[in-house]
């Protein structure tokens, strides 16, 4: 992966994690990922 050289990057560190999930619902498992993130999203206006 080269995440760390491309220009969205915006010069931050870049932390790659994959974890294998068996035996779980993905549509609930999604939105439990949405829902955690949520109070970290953007929101811009240009």
């Amino acid at each position: 992966m080269n995440a760390r050289n491309e220009a969205t990057c915006l010069n931050a560190e870049v932390v790659v994690a994959t974890f294998k999930c068996v035996n779980v619902n993905t549509q609930k498992f999604e939105n439990l990922i949405h829902c955690f993130f949520s109070q970290a999203q953007l929101q811009i206006d240009i």
